[in-house]
């Protein structure tokens, strides 16, 4: 009787795929912990494959709702002629933003949004477009309080001297 062996030294496999399975881990915790929205969409349809948390907090979806829906779902109508400089962009320089817009909550309602994106490949090549969507409606509030406060009194709310000027200038041109 005889008897024949292969063997094999897996040691490097081995340790590749823990690097890649640590690695994996540390970038699943960063998207799942980000304070800013992430998405991950199909490119050619738009529909969600992928949120985080931060992302379904101001748009009043549950994740489940969000993947049922495509970019396009939650976009108001006006931005997508917009929006066409953007995809062009993403086609060939395979990044797009920033671009400042509008989403659409659950309840109708909008709020600002800036965002940034890349287009990365699935395995099997299908293309998709990673998101950061940062919710700036804080930001927005703060310019209108400065805007406001610059141009009118604190105390009675009236127009100031400087928003009389500014007008008084337009007027005689």
């Amino acid at each position: 009787a005889r008897v024949v062996c292969s063997v094999t030294d897996i040691t490097d496999r081995i340790t590749a795929e823990k690097a890649l399975h640590r690695q994996e881990k540390l970038l699943r915790g960063l998207f799942e912990l980000c304070p800013v929205g992430i998405a991950l969409n199909d490119y050619a349809t738009g529909k969600f494959l992928d949120v985080n948390a931060a992302l379904l907090a101001p748009t009043g979806y549950t994740k489940d709702e969000l993947l049922e829906l495509s970019y396009f779902d939650v976009t108001p109508d006006e931005y997508h002629r917009l929006e066409v400089p953007e995809r062009e962009s993403l086609a060939r320089h395979g990044r797009y933003g920033p671009f400042e817009k509008t989403y659409r909550r659950k309840d109708g309602s909008r709020y600002p949004v800036l965002l940034n994106g890349i287009m990365v490949e699935d395995q099997d090549g299908t293309p998709l477009i990673w998101s950061i969507i940062e919710d700036i409606s804080e930001r927005k509030a703060a310019e209108a309080r400065m805007l406001l406060d610059a141009h009118h009194d604190h105390l009675t709310g009236l127009a100031n001297r400087r928003l009389f000027g500014d007008r008084l200038a337009c007027a005689t041109e």
